[in-house]
């Protein structure tokens, strides 16, 4: 049907009070120079869209804003999407803003890059790839200005190594590079593959063998090692932090009284190996297996030689095939833990020295020793040991394993 009421006009058309195209498809507002699509009443100061407003074809759309030529790269910023991706820039130098009402609740990139969020909560400095929380002015990768609270995880300071298990719980290749399993086996498809913080293990089972033990390769920490009251060489760091092990450790089914798994820390490519933690759980409840959080100081065992330590997971029995031990997640890290404790040293070999930093017995006081239980003085000593005082070994009324 032939359209009706249809007027063809050629050259300028000039129109001096409101137009409306049928009842709300298009309207302008003459007197308040404003245009409404889909009303008639638009609020808007220019235009006014009451519906969906499509901009640009399937493949590419783009919104300039405060576009003065028609040469595309004339614009204060842009909207754009081409398809698969969504840009929004601004293209002077200035910032831009997501937020709400209240001035201070706002996301900001700055022109440099840098991130903030509210007025300090989040800063994240690109520039000197830092990130602030609670600082507008980080030092570090990450200064927080406030307490560090985890629920589910690890916090740590400087991780120097680490052991993810990247490769799932079936490999034996790992962050630190291949480990070496004796006379274990690793479990292929273990009932548990996480630890309670959500991420792999690695499951080692018994095979009937004598003395199983899961080792690490070697890892450097000869720049850790104590002075201990007599300085590192020169090339090395004096450090008068303290260097930890921590990982999720769980056993099972271990019922025997010898039946002790043990994580143990060598200093020296494996001639010497400590203790450092032991675990032993008798559950055999697959559904309700149990975890530690394992945190040993291996301070008082690392030398200016350890250039190969490792780490063992050793099983000092003869582990049967229901014996396990689940590995978690490793941190080898530097913590802000002092060695000197208000004047106790805590020395390199394990040795502690009150007034001395430099420990030669596992307990070495420079001054006066008080023991007073109100009634008695009393010090008890075993057979095999001894008191020295100006170098000269004393017993005198102190008999082995007796009170004197």
């Amino acid at each position: 049907m032939a359209a009706t009421n249809v007027q063809a006009f050629s050259g300028d058309v000039e129109i001096s009070s409101n137009l409306a195209v049928d009842t709300d498809t298009l309207f302008v507002n003459s007197v308040g120079n404003k245009v409404g699509i889909g009303t008639t009443d638009p609020r808007a100061s220019i235009l006014d869209v009451a519906g969906t407003l499509r901009v640009g074809t399937d493949s590419t759309s783009l919104i300039n804003l405060g576009r003065t030529s028609e040469v595309a790269t004339y614009r204060n910023g842009y909207i754009y999407h081409d398809g698969t991706n969504m840009r929004i820039l601004n293209q002077e130098e200035g910032e831009l803003q997501f937020g709400t009402n209240n001035a201070t609740n706002k996301m900001t990139i700055e022109a440099s890059g840098n991130v903030s969020v509210d007025t300090s909560t989040l800063y994240v400095d690109a520039v000197g790839n830092m990130v602030g929380i609670g600082t507008t002015e980080p030092v570090s990768g990450l200064t927080v200005s406030k307490d560090i609270e985890s629920t589910n995880s690890f916090i740590t300071e400087r991780v120097l190594f680490r052991e993810t298990w990247p490769n799932g719980h079936n490999s034996l290749i790992g962050d630190l590079g291949t480990w070496v399993i004796t006379n274990l086996n690793q479990q292929s498809s273990p009932n548990i593959t996480i630890t309670p913080d959500g991420y792999t293990l690695v499951s080692i089972i018994g095979v009937g063998s004598a003395n199983g033990e899961f080792v690490s390769p070697a890892f450097d920490l000869s720049d850790y090692a104590l002075s201990d009251g007599v300085l590192p060489a020169t090339d090395k760091r004096r450090t008068t932090t303290r260097v930890f092990l921590k990982c999720w450790f769980g056993t099972r089914n271990l019922g025997a009284s010898n039946e002790v798994a043990q994580v143990q820390f060598s200093p020296d490519n494996g001639s010497t190996w400590y203790t450092v933690a032991t675990s032993q759980d008798t559950i055999n409840n697959i559904d309700n297996e149990r975890f530690t959080m394992v945190s040993a100081d291996l301070s008082p065992y690392i030398l200016e030689t350890s250039t190969n330590a490792k780490i063992r997971f050793y099983m000092p029995w003869t582990p049967a095939g229901g014996d396990y031990m689940r590995i978690g997640r490793i941190w080898i890290h530097e913590s802000d833990v002092p060695t000197n404790l208000g004047g106790m040293w805590l020395g390199a070999g394990g040795n502690i020295g009150i007034g001395t930093t430099s420990p030669g017995s596992a307990l070495e006081v420079n001054g006066n020793i008080e023991v007073d239980n109100g009634t008695q003085y009393r010090l008890i000593m075993h057979a095999s040991h001894s008191l020295v005082y100006n170098a000269q070994r004393y017993f005198g009324n102190i008999s082995a394993d007796s009170d004197n």
